[in-house]
């Protein structure tokens, strides 16, 4: 059976987490990778703030033969419901993502959808669409007389350059943030037990060839975008990569480009390739820092020390970078004072901004075997996996060292560190225009209810608008998110 007219969409998933209308990756490479073959289809983002009867209504006017949902693990019961409420249709229900690769077959015995896909989806979701018998379909789970079978992976596409970088020709481009997100490699080979990449996107690590970067940055530069997020889990593993990228990027005129990278390891960095990376237009850079101690490091499985991340972070603050630390709080066998490294860690250096994440054992991870072996849970993991999230203030389990009341207390100091982070921040950056009234005006500016309602204006299109002009205007340059 072939399928010919494909609706993909996003369901809403609310959060503290999902602030911005962030164009998704995934679902625009499998966009982009059936349009490259013929096959025709359209995204409707219902996190643009559509509902169910406005899902309904596109659906009788698109009149799909396939529908495709990207289901993530935090709030997958709202892709639950709205699957209930379309199903039956005269169409098929094809589902992906993060949360059926965690849960694989599972998925099916959970919703009335017809077919799943772990993994990398663009072959199989192309196999499907062509009509390929369901037993050839590697990645593919379907329904058959009444059983669900799950086939076998396929091997990881490791020539990437093969797929067309998305053009989001079916989105509403318009709705987005105007920073455009990135990927340039695939997988993570290392073994950190919290972390769900082998199970989402596999241990192998597989990248784009600098030439095929440097064509998407081109291709948007001049339609007039200049913002961009690289949001690889390790930019910066093959640094010789990185040079040639920033030669190509200086070598094609590049200019004026504001490029966040959020995925670098503090070990994977040097003085030399981080200059070259100020250079090219990078300006914002996220360490996953993770903990603040050598002991907890090594317990993680991170791989690195705690004088690699101190290295690190003064090397990109001395070439001009805004650096973001990424930490976490309540880690397997991580005491009040192993937690209070990690906060002094992240007030040592003038960065522009921390974010302390609550932990989440996520399916398929060396920490979800670990608490459920200790039954170290609070309540029923895997319901609670459904409406928390890594800003949730509610932890997912407790442990002998830190119990659950202690771990409430510790992620509410986080978010105080967190604002007295960004609070100096605020402060350096508005020096140079307001001199000694910059702190008070940086504290006005995080006053309780000031701050909150700045913050619910940044995320509204108009509201974004003004707040970036006037910061503009005085080179502030505040992170948010």
């Amino acid at each position: 059976m072939k399928f010919k007219r494909i609706l993909l969409i996003v369901p809403p998933f609310p959060g503290v987490n999902q602030g911005k209308n962030v164009l998704l990756l995934g679902v625009g490479y499998i966009s982009q990778y059936l349009l490259d073959n013929g096959i025709q289809n359209t995204v409707f983002d219902m996190r643009l703030g559509y509902s169910v009867k406005d899902l309904k209504k596109i659906i009788l006017e698109y009149r799909p033969d396939l529908i495709g949902m990207q289901i993530m693990t935090y709030r997958h019961d709202i892709a639950y419901d709205i699957i209930n409420e379309i199903v039956g249709g005269n169409y098929k229900i094809v589902l992906g993502g993060h949360h059926v690769s965690t849960i694989d077959a599972e998925i099916l015995r959970q919703t009335k959808a017809d077919f799943a896909i772990r993994m990398e989806g663009e072959d199989a979701m192309l196999e499907l669409c062509q009509g390929k018998p369901y037993e050839t379909i590697k990645n593919l789970i379907y329904r058959k007389d009444g059983k669900i079978i799950q086939n076998s992976l396929r091997p990881f596409i490791e020539d990437l350059d093969r797929l067309t970088f998305p053009r989001y020709e079916r989105f509403e481009l318009s709705k987005y943030d105007e920073q455009l997100p990135i990927t340039t490699s695939r997988g993570c080979p290392f073994q950190c037990i919290y972390c769900p990449c082998a199970a989402t996107i596999g241990r192998l690590f597989r990248v784009r060839s600098p030439e095929d970067v440097i064509k998407e940055l081109n291709y948007w530069y001049h339609k007039g975008h200049k913002r961009f997020a690289f949001v690889d889990d390790n930019f910066t593993l093959f640094p010789e990569r990185v040079h040639k990228l920033c030669r190509l990027i200086e070598k094609n005129c590049l200019k004026d480009l504001d490029i966040y990278c959020q995925g670098i390891r503090a070990d994977k960095v040097n003085l030399e390739l981080l200059k070259t990376m100020r250079k090219a237009g990078f300006s914002q850079l996220g360490i996953g820092v993770e903990v603040g101690n050598d002991k907890m490091l090594k317990i993680i499985k991170k791989g690195e020390k705690r004088e690699h991340i101190e290295q690190a972070a003064q090397w990109a603050i001395e070439v001009g970078f805004d650096v973001q630390f990424y930490c976490m709080i309540g880690l397997p066998y991580e005491t009040v004072q192993d937690v209070e490294e990690t906060f002094q860690l992240a007030l040592k250096f003038p960065i522009a901004d921390v974010h302390f994440h609550n932990v989440i054992p996520f399916p398929k991870t060396e920490l979800y075997e670990w608490v459920k072996k200790n039954n170290y849970s609070i309540g029923d993991l895997d319901k609670s996996l459904i409406d928390r999230e890594h800003f949730s203030r509610q932890p997912f389990f407790e442990t002998p060292e830190l119990p659950a009341k202690e771990r409430i207390r510790l992620l509410k100091k986080a978010q105080k560190i967190e604002k007295i982070v960004l609070k100096h921040y605020f402060t350096r950056k508005m020096t140079p225009s307001f001199g000694r009234f910059s702190g008070l005006l940086a504290f006005f500016f995080f006053f309780g209810p000031i701050h909150k309602l700045v913050t619910i204006t940044f995320q509204t299109k108009m509201g974004k608008f003004f707040i970036r002009t006037f910061l503009d205007k005085y080179h502030i340059d505040v992170h948010y998110y």
